[in-house]
């Protein structure tokens, strides 16, 4: 038996995120009983559990993708707009349009999984279905909304979006139902009603013939007749059916459309919605009669995967299976017969048994109108990965199927004269596990022939699968996510008496970028007040929702603020050997409890593919991780809502900088300038938890700089204050500037324009011009341009000071004269925003707003 292998790890790269918007949500309220919404801007949340969640990939935007997530107890659905590049391709989205602000929805009740969407033409469509209300967002937002009368008596558990006029809704008692937008009764109630933005749909339950009712209700009854009372307590869900789909999805050829699903009774049904019939449902075989897992020889599994019917329903009598939760999941997912093997589809599904589980690949015919003819199993592969993930992991670890996803990799239509054989397609297979609270992938290729009909020469017909590799424990190949860091108490337990050192070094380690996030260490402060013996810290918990201030000084304060200094009773000397003691027991106590809440944060939730683009997604608990699929799978970047341990991100949006120059006319330059803004905003990024120190220590320690030793003092200040953040990236801070060609010229060009005088074209036909400060003064927003330009020039600085340290920096000269300059721009951007500080309210009038007289009041 070949040698199990270990998991490979992911590996951290860096990622351009073109647009993702740090700022508050804006919150819209859905009123059920009314058509308004209520719109209103929220604070930054605490740590918000996702239930469900994934990444639409957007066809109509190249790099365009929305993040969603149900957060809130199920209660509330939101909404991100991001656009990713890979690190190594630093070519940007040219009409990208900055930030995007994140908006959510607020519902009265529990989200039915999934939040269903699809994209049309120039349209983005949300389906949301909670009770028996659907929500249709059409997004840009135009709220309808309609009440689905036949599910007021019932319970909907899952909905699927076919196009953008039919949906499909599962129940718990297992009724299923087709919804249709009705276009011509809903114009005729708007005609009648012009304020009225309800949508009307028609609606048809898929239901199954009398006689096949009945004959399933006999099978349930002997099924359920085989089981002792006690078996059956503790399989019984009171609101839910054996017959409730747990699992669906959907398959469109033209006109003709199809829903396959999967009930709780591991039975699966196809239903044609244009003909309203169904194929046979087939109860999946049991796993006891394929699973040969104790077979030593490697060469026993077949991995053509032949189907025994002669055994096949006798595993329900050698072993004994309960009903699947009722919770939904991905379990299915479409292998299309593609153009070149027409009138025929294939789907997968997978079905856990007792330990392990099993893929079973079904062929769907049908006729030209939809009229179905046969449903086959013609494959069926052991999940022999989850078996593989047990044996490296843990004793006795938690292993559970979280989606699967099938991306075809490439289809030939070549004839064989040995096999009968027409075609083949190739599918790779992508399964993501929960183990243990560690996500996992795990994927392989799948290899579907196509043989021609016996019965209609004209049709092709998938007629086997098989697994690529020679082995069964080799074929599957197992990415496995690093374990969230462990709390070491020991490595703070240092002996010195020196309390600030202390409270350094705990502060340190908890804002090292991208080890926990702002929510994360927001939850963990209340929980931390919340359980704690100190009465005063105690009352100081609505203080902290309340709290604007930087988080370093709020986490500081929170933990170490109630930690006083006590005196011996005997001696009257102070006793710092205890205080020290309870300084670490408190901040060891909140780094547990920020460990805590991590851990339950990298619970995976869904996996997303894009082919096209060769990046894949884990959608976790609480943020996404972003994956690019090269020959080894390499983590591009992980991330938590955007944030890099600080409140906002200080990145700068250059289309807010670049439209007010007219000497950017040329496209190159444009790309160019683009480009340094994204290696400055890069550089800044990883200074989000220390920024302010930072400048404070660049204007301490560049003040005194004359011509000559610009070069010595900026290398000197990179090695003390930027390297331990830097120094790792400087390969790719380096191959992002380069890529610009000329990029002393591409710098000068953006100094220049920070500093000198621009013509005021808000006033038609004017001839004069005035100062970058009374342009920045004449502006609606005074002190928001000047802090834009102000980051603008300290980013530039600080990305400067970084390529002079670089060893790839070949031409010391050239960047010692940028070098002067912009820290002149620096210090003058410096000035002028706290200028702007002290400047007039925005409500005196404009006259006094001039030049002269704002001169006149800093004399």
């Amino acid at each position: 038996m070949a040698a199990p292998r270990d998991p490979c790890l992911y590996k951290e790269t860096p990622l351009v995120l073109n647009s993702f918007s740090p700022e508050s949500p804006i919150t819209y309220t859905i009123n059920a009983n009314s058509s308004q919404t209520t719109r209103a801007p929220v604070e930054p949340a605490s740590y918000q559990r996702a239930e469900q969640g994934s990444i639409l990939r957007l066809n109509n935007d190249i790099q365009g993708y929305i993040f969603w997530q149900v957060v809130d107890a199920g209660c509330v659905l939101n909404l991100r707009y991001i656009s990713l590049t890979d690190g190594e391709n630093t070519t940007p989205t040219l009409d990208q349009t900055g930030p995007v602000f994140p908006v959510q929805f607020s519902f009265g009740g529990q989200i039915v999984p999934k939040v269903a969407f699809f994209e049309g033409v120039g349209i983005v469509l949300c389906l949301v279905l909670v009770k028996d209300i659907l929500y249709r967002l059409r997004l840009p937002l135009k709220d309808t909304f309609a009440k689905l009368r036949t599910l007021q008596d019932r319970q909907p558990c899952i909905i699927t979006v076919l196009d953008y006029n039919n949906f499909v809704v599962g129940c718990r008692d297992g009724a299923m139902f087709n919804y249709n937008y009705d276009a011509i009764r809903t114009q005729q109630l708007r005609q009648a009603s012009p304020h009225s933005i309800e949508d009307t749909f028609s609606e048809t339950e898929l239901a199954e013939p009398l006689i096949k009712q009945l004959k399933n209700l006999g099978s349930l009854l002997m099924y359920y007749g085989k089981r002792s009372q006690s078996e059956l307590d503790d399989n019984s869900y009171s609101d839910s059916s054996s017959f409730q789909p747990i699992s669906m999805a959907s398959h469109i050829d033209g006109s003709v459309k199809f829903i396959v699903s999967l009930s709780r009774d591991r039975r699966i049904k196809v239903c044609s919605l244009p003909t309203g019939e169904h194929l046979d449902d087939r109860p999946l075989k049991s796993a006891g009669v394929m699973d040969n897992s104790d077979s030593e020889d490697d060469e026993s599994v077949n991995n053509d995967a032949n189907f025994d019917e002669s055994t096949a329903d006798q595993g329900d009598d050698n072993i004994r299976i309960s009903d699947l939760p009722p919770q939904s999941k991905s379990y299915i997912c479409i292998l299309g017969g593609g153009a070149k093997f027409s009138k025929t589809f294939n789907f997968l599904v997978y079905v856990p048994y007792l330990d392990s589980g099993l893929f079973a690949l079904y062929r769907v015919r049908y006729e030209q109108k939809g009229t179905l003819k046969s449903l086959d199993i013609i494959g069926q592969i052991r999940c022999t990965a989850d078996e593989f993930l047990k044996e490296n992991a843990r004793a006795h670890a938690f292993v559970k199927l979280v989606d699967i996803v099938a991306v075809k990799k490439f289809e030939n239509k070549i004839e064989s004269p040995f096999d009968n054989s027409v075609g083949t397609q190739v599918w790779t297979l992508w399964t993501l596990w929960d183990r243990a609270g560690r996500a996992t992938i795990a994927y392989t290729d799948l290899k579907i022939t196509f043989f021609k009909s016996l019965t209609e020469p004209s049709e092709c017909v998938a007629g086997g699968v098989s697994i690529h590799g020679a082995s069964y424990r080799q074929n599957w190949m197992i990415v496995a996510h690093p374990l969230p860091e462990r709390l070491n108490p020991t490595q703070f337990l240092k002996d010195t008496d020196n309390a600030e050192v202390i409270n350094e070094e705990f502060l340190e380690y908890t804002l090292i970028p991208g080890r926990f996030s702002a929510a994360i260490i927001q939850s963990s402060l209340m929980s931390f007040i919340t359980e704690s013996s100190d009465l005063q810290l105690c009352k100081r918990k609505s203080q902290l929702l309340l709290d604007a201030r930087d988080i370093r000084d709020k986490v500081k304060d929170y933990v170490t603020g109630h930690v006083v200094r006590q005196h011996d009773p005997e001696t009257g000397l102070i006793r710092e050997s205890q205080y020290i003691e309870n300084l670490q027991a408190e901040w060891i106590r909140f780094l547990s409890k920020c460990h805590q809440f991590l851990e339950d944060a990298q619970k995976p939730v869904s996996l997303m593919v894009d082919a096209s683009s060769k990046f894949f997604s884990i959608i976790k608990k609480h943020g996404i991780s972003v994956l690019c699929l090269c020959e080894a799978l390499e983590v591009i970047h992980q991330h938590f809502e955007g944030e890099h341990n600080g409140d906002r991100l200080e990145s700068i949006s250059v289309d807010a900088f670049i439209p007010q120059y007219e000497c950017l006319v040329d496209e190159r330059e444009r790309v160019d300038v683009i480009r340094i803004f994204k290696a400055a905003d890069f550089v800044a990024s990883r200074f989000q938890s220390d920024i302010i120190s930072l400048e404070e220590q660049l204007v301490e320690g560049l003040l005194g700089v004359q011509e000559d030793p610009t070069i010595t003092v900026a290398v000197n200040f990179y090695t003390q204050f930027m390297i331990k953040n830097i120094g790792e990236h400087s390969e790719t801070i380096w191959s992002i500037v380069k890529s610009t060609g000329k990029w002393r010229k591409c710098v000068r060009s953006i100094i220049e324009m920070l500093s000198g005088v621009l013509e005021d074209k808000r006033i038609p036909d004017a001839e004069y011009t005035s100062s970058i400060f009374a342009n920045a003064l004449y502006a609606s927003s005074t002190q928001q341009v000047i802090q834009t330009r102000y980051k603008i020039s300290r980013n530039i600085l600080l990305l400067l000071i970084t390529i002079a340290s670089s060893p790839y920096n070949d031409e010391l000269m050239g960047t010692r004269k940028l070098l002067g300059s912009a820290m002149m721009t620096y210090y003058t951007q410096r000035l002028l925003m706290w200028m702007s500080k002290q400047c007039i309210p925005p409500s005196t009038s404009q006259e006094d707003n001039s030049e002269d007289n704002i001169i006149e009041k800093f004399s």
